[in-house]
């Protein structure tokens, strides 16, 4: 019991250093162009009637959505960095508030918080079960390990997933927005939860030929 408890702690402050917990002095957006863009995908996602706070921080990357629905009525949460967002454009700005709006609607949030627990469980209780020397650095490595594939294999993937569905929401003049973005150099390419912007690029630019066959085909 003690060694899964030291696992499970090393997890907890592990995980949080990895993604920088959560921000602690968000406040409501006022830039009015953000909230009329936010305002404009939430409607064009069939999402009106979901609630969504929209918050801002100095302490997120770019954007992120957090929260989930406990059935009273939902808890979403999508915080923006203000500073960064101002020097985005607006078809930049939509193809941002698609992704973190796709994560809620597709339940990501809930996926990756439910995954990253039994993760948490399972690793601990394996480790400290079958190895029984120096069981307390055991506990603490294998729960880092198991809790790292998760993070590393498991989150890239959902943020693709991600990607790839906003795509099919965008605009031609968005997706073009949203390539300069991530081939610009503004995505961090040093993030290892999130896939690397060269392939989301690449699939930007096929969803881009695909219309473009579609309305040749047509013709």
């Amino acid at each position: 019991m003690e060694n899964a408890l030291i696992g499970y702690s090393a997890q907890a402050a592990f995980l949080g250093w990895i993604l920088g917990g959560a921000p602690t002095d968000t406040k409501p957006v006022d830039d009015q162009r953000i909230i009329h863009l936010f305002e404009g995908m939430k409607s064009r996602m069939g999402m009106n009637e979901v609630a969504i706070s929209l918050r801002q921080s100095e302490k997120v990357g770019v954007a992120r959505a957090t929260g989930f629905d406990v059935g009273f009525g939902a808890t979403y949460q999508i915080t923006v960095s203000s500073r960064k967002f101002s020097v985005l454009s607006d078809e930049e700005i939509s193809a941002l508030i698609a992704h973190e709006l796709f994560h809620i609607k597709h339940g990501d949030t809930i996926r990756l918080t439910f995954t990253l627990f039994i993760t948490q469980l399972a690793s601990t209780s394996l480790f400290v079960q079958y190895v029984s020397d120096f069981s307390k650095i055991a506990a603490v490595g294998g729960s880092l390990l198991g809790l790292g594939i998760t993070l590393f294999g498991y989150s890239p993937a959902i943020e693709f997933q991600a990607e790839a569905a906003t795509a099919k929401v965008l605009t031609e003049a968005e997706i073009r927005a949203y390539i300069n973005y991530h081939g610009g150099g503004k995505e961090d390419s040093s993030n290892l939860l999130h896939p690397d912007s060269t392939q989301v690029v690449r699939m930007l630019k096929r969803e881009l030929d695909s219309r473009h066959y579609e309305v040749t085909k047509g013709m």
